[in-house]
């Protein structure tokens, strides 16, 4: 998943493309996908993070 660079995902106030991203890699990572978030550094998920 790639996400923007801009807010963290999930986005701690508004942030409709961040949230929708974090909704879907969590998900995917909950039911064992192996998932790599590319976002900021202060993204919060279970998935493997690679943040820019």
């Amino acid at each position: 998943m790639i996400s923007t660079p801009f807010e963290s995902t999930p986005p701690l106030k508004y942030g409709g493309t961040e949230r929708i991203v974090s909704l879907l890699t969590e998900g995917l990572a909950e039911r064992g996908h192996e998932v790599t978030l590319f976002a900021t550094g202060d993204s919060k998920t279970r998935a493997r993070l690679v943040y820019f």
